[in-house]
């Protein structure tokens, strides 16, 4: 194989991954708007029970999750 050979493979190799990882963040960015949008719906509809988080520090922006869904009671953490 000559030199030249190799580096084409090579190159083609790295467009090849490269396109691959591109597919990969795509579907990444949409599940987790797909998760936000559930946390949402999901914020909504629950009856909140809120529970203090004592393992939150002093200056945590938020120290009360739902016992019920789990979702913190800041609901601009889900927009």
């Amino acid at each position: 194989m000559s030199s030249n050979q190799k580096i084409s493979e090579l190159q083609q190799t790295i467009r090849e991954e490269q396109s691959l990882i591109e597919e990969y963040e795509k579907l990444i960015k949409q599940k987790k708007e797909r998760i936000n949008a559930c946390q949402l719906e999901l914020w909504d509809c629950c009856t909140h029970v809120w529970v203090r988080d004592y393992n939150a520090c002093f200056d945590d922006i938020c120290k009360h999750y739902c016992s019920r869904c789990s979702l913190w009671r800041d609901r601009s953490m889900y927009t």
